[in-house]
């Protein structure tokens, strides 16, 4: 064997620990995210919430009219979905977004969007200002982190 061919190998079986690594490092900060430890803090929504924790004892299960698919007309269609374990995904009428919520017995409150960040013209966005939500019949009042109606979402049929 060469040593060109060496010193490939060693670089591919170098660049193949390093994937490996990372994965593990990845991983194993989910786990410890997702680990259902009821102690484990639960993070509220942007602005004057963000950052702060909610005791778990704060929090209450969301009601079932909240869960499912909501949606808007607006170029893009916006349409996060709410799950029972507390996630909510979809798209913000542009990008990708995940995040998680709590619910604290008037509003699910909102962490921080992570989010694709493409750039969609004459899309409105504004999905993404989102830290709390508010159920009004078959409306969901979405509200920036001042406390500001910024849209409302209907339920997605």
């Amino acid at each position: 064997m060469t040593r060109k061919a060496n010193k490939n190998r060693s670089r591919s079986a170098l660049i193949s620990l390093v994937g490996v690594s990372f994965l593990a490092v990845t991983l194993s900060a989910c786990a410890s995210s997702a680990s259902g430890d009821p102690s484990a803090p639960k993070i509220q929504g942007q602005g004057q919430n963000q950052g702060q924790t909610t005791d778990p004892a704060d929090t209450v299960a969301p009601p079932a009219e909240l869960l499912g698919t909501w949606s808007s007309d607006a170029k893009g269609e916006p349409t996060p979905v709410f799950a029972n374990e507390g996630a909510v995904t979809g798209t913000d009428g542009c990008n990708r977004i995940s995040s998680t919520f709590t619910f604290n017995g008037e509003r699910a409150v909102l962490a921080p969007f992570a989010s694709t960040k493409m750039a969609c013209q004459g899309v409105d966005d504004w999905l993404k200002g989102a830290s709390e939500v508010a159920l009004d019949g078959d409306v969901l009042q979405v509200f920036n982190n001042k406390g500001d109606e910024i849209g409302t979402l209907d339920r997605a049929s």
